[in-house]
């Protein structure tokens, strides 16, 4: 690995074992595919054990959008979805409710 990433300029830093957060750029990444993969998967009523291709499509999905330069601006009384703080779920749940922006 370490010679092929030589060969095509890309430098390598590993970080110590369970510290996600000095990896911030590519854990960001890897929550918004998640967090992708589980709205997917409820809006399409897929199944729990095909979560492995529901992050592939995440994935790809992701790669191939463009960045919303509008992003801070939002509609009044527009749908959102709200996290209660108390809530706690596995993984592929649902985690939020839905509501309206005022």
């Amino acid at each position: 690995m370490f010679g092929f990433a030589r060969d095509k300029g890309i430098l390598i830093k590993p970080c110590p074992a369970y510290t996600h957060e000095l990896n911030g750029t590519a854990e960001r990444f890897n929550r918004s595919i998640i967090n992708t993969a589980r709205c997917l998967m409820v809006e399409a009523k897929v199944d729990r054990r095909y979560w492995p291709e529901v992050v592939k499509a995440a994935a790809y999905l992701k790669n191939r959008t463009l960045t919303n330069t509008m992003n801070t601006l939002r509609i009044y009384g527009s749908k959102v979805f709200v996290i209660p703080e108390e809530k706690r779920n596995s993984k592929w749940d649902r985690k939020a409710e839905l509501g309206i922006l005022l």
